[in-house]
């Protein structure tokens, strides 16, 4: 393997490592999201286990779904998101949205 190779993957790996979402877990958020409407972390996951249930994947658990605060990473970052709080009751709660 060159220099050059070896650099770029240890480069990759430094942006997933970073990430800590899986590609699955991408996947899944961007599929769930796709149809515009705002969603809370907490929806986004319970959606992904209700994915995951009814395909014939056995592909569950830490590998494709994210904790909390790895998908409000992503969501957070990805400039595909955009974010609104809301009030309510004196608790804040962060709605989703995915605008392309």
């Amino acid at each position: 393997m060159d220099l050059l190779t070896e650099m770029d993957m240890k480069k990759a790996w430094e942006i997933l490592k970073a990430q800590r979402i899986s590609t699955r877990a991408v996947k899944l958020t961007n599929k769930i999201m796709a149809d515009g409407n705002e969603r809370t972390v907490k929806e986004i996951i319970i959606l992904m286990y209700d994915l995951l249930e009814s395909s014939d994947s056995n592909t569950t658990g830490r590998l494709t779904i994210p904790t909390t605060g790895e998908l409000v990473r992503y969501l957070s970052k990805n400039k595909e998101y955009v974010s609104r709080k809301v009030s309510s009751g004196g608790k804040k709660t962060t709605y989703y949205e995915r605008v392309v």
